[in-house]
């Protein structure tokens, strides 16, 4: 899959993981967010998964609950 710069306001992409659901989620360290691609097609989710963080995200981890 291939995402192109810029694609959901991804500013300095960091943590990716593929969820427990197949989608494939990316943390975007300046713009304090989390967006998440289809694992069929790799479209953006419209909205991003986590929005507004008040830290810049590093890292992401797949975590069964």
């Amino acid at each position: 899959m291939l995402i192109p710069p810029g694609t959901g306001h991804l500013n300095g992409p960091a943590g990716m993981a593929f969820g427990e659901d197949g989608d494939f989620y990316v943390a975007s360290r300046l713009s304090n967010r989390v967006v998440c691609f289809t694992k069929n097609g790799g479209k953006m989710v419209a909205r991003p998964f986590i929005k507004d963080l008040e830290d810049n995200p590093e890292f992401l981890l797949s975590v069964r609950v």
